[in-house]
This record gives C-alpha cells, sequence and structure tokens, in this order.
C-alpha cells in the first residue's frame, strides 16, 4: 500500500511566505459564466469559490497550459483523474480510502504509483513544497483548519478545481444536479486537454438515462426515498441533492424533505423503494441500521424486500462514478431494466 503520513516540521513560516509563481494558471477574478478557448490565451473555465466550507461565487480561471502538477483530495476526485488517464500527473493526494482498494481493477496499477495519505493529514505546508500548478478538492477540505480558502491558492497562481455537488450536507442553498457533475467532468477535460475522455464518460451517464426512459415508459413512478443512517438520527439524501435529481431522472418520484429525518418522518413518507447510502464499504451493516429498527416492519419497502444500498461514492459528487449510480439506481427502481437492454441489444 503506497501510503505515507506527511508531517512537516516548522517550515511553515518559510513556506507560506512563498509566493510560487506558477505560468500555466492563474484567476481572472470575472465571475462571468464562460469556458472557452483562445490560442493565445488558452482556456477560460468557470468553477467556484469557496471559504469555511461555503460556496461563495463563480470564480474563472485561466489555463494558458495544460496542469502537469496536481493535488488531488478525496477518493472520487483521485478515481476521476485516473478515469482522464492522467494519473501519472498526481504528485500529491489524500483519500479517506486506501487508493487501490478503492478503484476500479482497471485503476489499481496506476492508483498504486500516487503518493497519498490519509485524509487530514495534507497541510497547506506539504501542498506548497509539492509546488503543484492544480488543487483539486471538495467544498468541506476548504477550511481554516485544513485548506483555507481557494482564494488562498489562486492568489499564489495556483489554481482550484472544486466539484459543485459537496455542499454542506445541512443546507438547501445549492441544488445539486447531473448537470454539475458533468461540468466537472467536461471542465476537468478541458483543463487538462483530454477532452474525448471526458467526454466519453460523459456520453454513459446520458446512455444510462435513456435507456432507463425507454425502459420504464407505461410503468408506474416509484415512490424513492434516500437516506443514511447515523444511528441517532437519519440523513436524507433529498430532491435537492445529486441522489434525488438521479431518481428524479430516471423517472422516480422523490421529495424535498428536512435534512436530518425522525422515524416519524420516515413511516409517514413510507416510500416503495429505499435507498441506503453506505459511507464505510460496509453494505450489510447499512442495510441493517434500517431494516433491523423497530419500526421498520411498518414500512412497506422494507415488507416488500425493496431496500437496497448504494456506495456513497456513486450518490454524492459521483463524478466518474456517475454512471454507475444511475444503473444501481435503475436496478432498484425497475427490477429487470438491464435484461431488457440486453434482450433488444442482442442480433
Amino acid at each position: 500500500m503506497n501510503r505515507f503520513a506527511l508531517r512537516l516540521p516548522a517550515v511553515a513560516a518559510l513556506v507560506l511566505g512563498l509566493l510560487l509563481a506558477v505560468s500555466g494558471c492563474a484567476p481572472t477574478g470575472d465571475g462571468a459564466e464562460s469556458t472557452a478557448r483562445d490560442a493565445e490565451e488558452g482556456i477560460v473555465v468557470e468553477n467556484i469559490r469557496v471559504r469555511d466550507y461555503q460556496n461563495l461565487e463563480p470564480n474563472r480561471l485561466r489555463f494558458r497550459k495544460p496542469p502537469q502538477r496536481l493535488v488531488v483530495s478525496g477518493p472520487g476526485e483521485i478515481e476521476t483523474i485516473l478515469a482522464l488517464g492522467c494519473g501519472d500527473r498526481i504528485v500529491l493526494a489524500e483519500s479517506y480510502y486506501d487508493l487501490p482498494a478503492y478503484v476500479k481493477p482497471e485503476y489499481v496499477a496506476a492508483a498504486e504509483k500516487i503518493p497519498f495519505t490519509s485524509t487530514g493529514y495534507l497541510s497547506l505546508e506539504s501542498v506548497l513544497l509539492a509546488r503543484p500548478d492544480l488543487l483539486i478538492a471538495q467544498q468541506s477540505t476548504f477550511t481554516a483548519k485544513h485548506f483555507g480558502s481557494t482564494d488562498f491558492w489562486n492568489g499564489r497562481g495556483i489554481a482550484t478545481f472544486v466539484p459543485w455537488n459537496t455542499n454542506r450536507p445541512d443546507q438547501h442553498a445549492h441544488v445539486e444536479t447531473i448537470e454539475n457533475e458533468v461540468r466537472f467532468l467536461r471542465g476537468l477535460g478541458q483543463i487538462l486537454a483530454v477532452e474525448d475522455r471526458a467526454e466519453q464518460l460523459i456520453s454513459e451517464i446520458y446512455e444510462v438515462i435513456a435507456a432507463v426512459a425507454s425502459y420504464r415508459q407505461g410503468k408506474p413512478s416509484p415512490r424513492v426515498l434516500v437516506v443514511e443512517d447515523f444511528g441517532k438520527y437519519i440523513v436524507s439524501y433529498d430532491r435537492t441533492r445529486l441522489t434525488g435529481d438521479m431518481v428524479a431522472r430516471l423517472g422516480g418520484t422523490i421529495p424535498e424533505t428536512a435534512a436530518v429525518l425522525g422515524w416519524e418522518g420516515l413511516m409517514e413518507i413510507d416510500p416503495d423503494v429505499i435507498f441506503v447510502v453506505d459511507s464505510y464499504q460496509d453494505a450489510e451493516q447499512a442495510r441493517r441500521g434500517i431494516t433491523r429498527h423497530p419500526f421498520a416492519r411498518n414500512l412497506q419497502a422494507v415488507a416488500a424486500g425493496r431496500v437496497y444500498v448504494v456506495p456513497l461514492e456513486c450518490v454524492y459528487s459521483s463524478e466518474a462514478r456517475t454512471a454507475d449510480g444511475l444503473r444501481l439506481l435503475a436496478d432498484g427502481m425497475y427490477p429487470g431494466w438491464r435484461e431488457e437492454r440486453t434482450t433488444k441489444e442482442e442480433p
């Protein structure tokens, strides 16, 4: 396992005083919605400014050449870079999962070559010492205790690219959508000059949506709830979340709810299908958290055996796994859709 812990001595004052002049990218300070390529000015891509885990406003970044030194935080973000064929550009990474065990089999060899550490060990100093020209990380990492703000990095000539769908789970300030995942994939493809690979991932997403739409014609719309059990309370991945948009795009009905539900609220909704999000790579434990509760027998989804587990990485900032997440949701909502699709595709 290629894991190490970065604990640097007292070099903070020296490193933080360095102004790293990275010629490949720079923020323009213009928040206009834009993505454009110009022979002289390079490519301009819009993203977001983040501070204290808050999505502030659009952030327009110009890249005069594709970044070659990437620092990447998050297993999904790392796997997305691998899926785009740019793993050799990662100079430093952090992940809350063991990378070789987490990524798809086709990416294991590349993942084993990445210098990575456990989430939380990367500091401002360690990242600055890595001399990146691009930092890719979720909104939750831009806090005073971790990466500070996107402005901090942009002010030192280091571009940032943040997934739109990594909002605070306790807020409904920004609606999460599949199109935001597409924007992230397409933006990375343009920044890294691997547009063809990005478009392949994007095409797969819409192919799944189209296939399910064809299958469900004339079928009733299932009522769906997506939850995660945290013992004392239940988190709802409702209509405002990426998972909710996935369910809706697949023809399901999913409500907008409070961020946290009690069992009374769950029973009041009483959906046809329940998806339980697994954050710890233990599907059976995630399922038991819902199905073994004393109130569970009163839920029609439990009685009908329609409680399914979906990995967090497939329904939260899903990026390269967006199509996988859609397939898993469709499996629970429309059992048999894959078989019908296979039959239709046979000569």
